[in-house]
């Protein structure tokens, strides 16, 4: 009778309620039909049409939610507008679904604006309220987001950890695109740890998988995370080829913000192949759209990029502009990292501008910034504070069980109990039961008290993780910086290309103790001879980098702008310079260069030339027929006694076509092996004897494989340079 009396009901309530049912169904078609066919400007504006006529129940928080997917590229305000208002009705309706979506759309909108603690609460509740319902594919979306706010704040680990539960979620699901997105993700950490090859395998699966799905976004993304590898790797072409192929696809989408990021990248590819024109053209681009959209962060590093372009083109003024721009904005958001990027650049164009006083104030302030991100002292402090934690967490779980243990001792004695003795039974059976009471009472006042000691302890330690957090994200900025600070070091050094333009068979080994080296080299060519230098500044790391960028500026303006060719006259000049620079000829810093310099006629059809070569307390060894030849430099330095002139001397050499030239700096044969003994000099020269028959790309694998088997797992102690060309 009652499943008879349901079935009416039910019947009565669809009879009702048709025209609801009906709407229903035609809001489900016209999505799925606008959704499949029509462009997203047209998908908006039908979702926005369907939303005007709908009633206030979970169709309309569907309909919600789907346009704050749609917005989330295109507007992010537009995006978090549709979202909370589509989380407002599903709590009102109690709508579950709706709640998890909704909180994933405000994460999103959050982290776009860079709020990510934020939106990591909306994504920890989401993902609570996922599992609740058992939905699956929102788990796996919500540890993908999550595990880009990790990456973001340069907890690597984590990030790889939230990616791969992503992943295998969707692999679980069969989801191709939610597998797609998370190989791109994975490739985007591994590119932040500066693991590129493993970046480059997995954003290649990604982009397979993205080919055979027709995915446009993915596809997009996997194009512009194959750019920015293999830019990061200076292979230009390559990297401007799938930046070119993402920005094609991100116009299509009306993907404002990937658009201009993108354009910030092709900026910085032609910034990287010095082709200023291309690269100010597509800065300014980006820069356009940022304004529109509000983005901050890219109108910063923007500003940035504009500012290199003009430093490079010697436009002092409008790249201090542009700099000083990009600086303020950082300001403005608190952004530390790029904070000291901005100052390191300055710091370049004040020193290229000949402001030696300003450069070196602004390096101050970027190596002030670097100083302040790390404090070893709190991160002692928050694991003591950890420790404590664990420990009394320990001790009131050891008090409960302990409690427990007695009460459940005292109910087996009572049970126990002679109950043969009639006449007192009753008495002690009163008195167990007050025992019991009182016990229970006491265990219950316990359980409060440790209830609330456990809160305590619980607000604790989020608090020291959320510390520890800041302390490890601050640590990765430092890492960050000091890679970004490698990239431009490496920037100016010459590359593959030109060092070929001169010498047909070469070789470079260039090993920096820290990411920053106080090694540097350069080669240039005024009228027919050839320049090569190699020069090891005073300390290693940032000091000694700062330096090699005072010793490149300084040689740039001797050779290429003063046109002198003599070896000892560039380091008496360079000499001059460096004290010039830092104004310190009443310091008693240690502050100078060694160096080698050698001048040859660039001539390829003579069978004999003659070299001319000056060194500052560094020699030059010349390889022919398994013969070695070491010249001498002088027993001073460049810098240094600053109070003294220095007198350099010129030494000539015939040597033949086909031999080697070496130009070192002193880190290989200081290196220390297993014992704390140096590899030395002469173990050094027997090397370069006993591999001089090979070709010089060979000799280079040798020489690494040697260095190698001495050092083995001691600590190197000195930046490694060596330069091998044949004449």
């Amino acid at each position: 009778m009652r499943v008879t009396k349901l079935r009416y009901l039910v019947i009565d309530m669809i009879t009702k309620n048709i025209k609801k049912i009906w709407r229903i169904c035609c809001i489900v078609l016209i999505i799925h039909h606008q959704f499949a066919h029509a462009q997203k400007t047209k998908q908006a504006d039908s979702l926005v049409a369907l939303l005007n006529e709908s009633n206030a129940n979970a169709d309309k928080a569907r309909l919600l939610i789907r346009l704050a997917e749609v917005y989330h590229k295109k507007s992010t305000s537009r995006s978090v507008g549709y979202a909370q208002k589509a989380l407002e009705l599903s709590e009102k309706l109690n709508y579950q679904k709706g709640i998890g979506e909704s909180m994933y759309y405000l994460a999103i909108g959050q982290f776009n604006q860079s709020k990510f603690t934020i939106a990591q609460d909306y994504l920890t509740k989401a993902s609570i309220l996922y599992r609740g319902i058992d939905d699956q594919k929102g788990v796996a979306n919500a540890q993908k987001q999550i595990g880009r706010i990790y990456d973001r704040l340069g907890d690597y680990e984590k990030a790889l950890e939230h990616h791969v539960n992503s992943l295998k979620i969707n692999e679980n699901l069969n989801n191709q695109r939610g597998m797609a997105a998370a190989y791109l993700e994975i490739s985007r950490v591994y590119y932040h740890r500066s693991d590129y090859f493993k970046s480059l395998e997995y954003c290649r699966e990604a982009l397979s998988i993205a080919q055979t799905i027709d995915a446009d976004a993915l596809l997009a993304e996997s194009y512009k995370n194959l750019a920015t590898t293999y830019q990061k790797i200076a292979e230009y072409k390559q990297a401007l080829t799938y930046y070119q192929r993402a920005l094609k696809i991100f116009q299509q989408l009306e993907d404002q913000k990937n658009i201009s990021t993108t354009l910030l990248g092709i900026g910085e590819v032609y910034i990287g192949a010095q082709q200023s024109n291309k690269a100010l053209e597509n800065l300014l681009k980006a820069r356009k759209i940022q304004q529109a959209v509000g983005d901050q962060e890219g109108l910063g590093y923007t500003s940035l990029g504009i500012g290199r372009v003009y430093t490079a083109s010697k436009n002092y003024e409008r790249a201090l502009d542009y700099l000083n721009k990009g600086l303020q904005t950082f300001r403005d958001i608190q952004s530390k990292k790029p904070i000291s990027e901005s100052y390191f650049y300055l710091a370049e164009a004040y020193q290229k501008q000949g402001k030696y006083q300003q450069a070196y104030q602004n390096y101050q302030l970027y190596k002030a910034y670097t100083d302040s991100l790390y404090n070893e002292t709190r991160s002692l402090q928050i694991a003591e504070m950890q420790t404590r934690l664990d420990l009394r967490t320990k001790e009131s779980e050891i008090k409960r069980l302990n409690k427990e243990q007695e009460l459940k001792d005292l109910t087996i004695k009572l049970k126990n109990a002679d109950i043969s003795q009639q006449n007192t039974f009753l008495a002690i059976l009163l008195a167990g039961t007050v025992l019991i009471l009182v016990l229970a009472f006491v265990l219950f006042n316990s359980r409060l008290k440790l209830r609330r000691t456990n809160r305590q302890l619980l607000h604790q330690n989020q608090e020291i993780d959320r510390q520890k957090k800041i302390v490890e994200g601050q640590h990765r900025k430092i890492t960050d910086g000091l890679r970004y600070a490698e990239t431009i070091q490496l920037s100016i050094l010459p590359h593959q290309p030109q060092i070929n333009e001169f010498f047909q068979e070469h070789f470079v080994i260039y090993k920096a103790k820290d990411m920053v080296s106080g090694d540097f080299y350069w080669i240039d060519q005024v009228d027919d001879k050839i320049i090569t230098a190699v020069l090891d500044c005073t300390g290693h790391g940032v000091s000694g980098a700062f330096m090699s960028m005072v010793g490149n500026t300084l040689l740039n303006e001797i050779v290429r702008q003063r046109k002198i060719v003599s070896p000892a006259i560039i380091l008496e000049e360079l000499h001059k310079g460096v004290v010039e620079s830092l104004r310190k000829q009443e310091s008693n810093l240690d502050l100078g260069m060694e160096a080698c310099i050698c001048v040859i006629e660039h001539n390829n059809h003579q069978e004999k030339q003659q070299l001319i070569f000056a060194g500052a307390k560094r020699p030059l060894y010349y390889i022919h027929d398994e013969t070695i030849t070491e010249i001498r430099g002088n027993r001073s330095a460049v810098g240094f006694d600053f109070g003294k002139k220095r007198i350099f001397e010129n030494k000539t050499l015939d040597v033949q076509s086909g031999g080697v030239l070496y130009l070192t700096t002193d880190g290989f044969s200081d290196q220390a092996g297993e014992h704390n003994q140096r590899l030395g000099r002469a173990r050094f020269k027997d090397l370069l004897v006993t591999y001089s028959k090979l070709p010089l790309d060979q000799q280079k694998e040798s020489l690494e494989k040697a260095l190698q088997k001495h050092q083995k797992n001691v600590p190197q102690r000195d930046d490694i340079t060596i330069l091998a060309v044949r004449v």
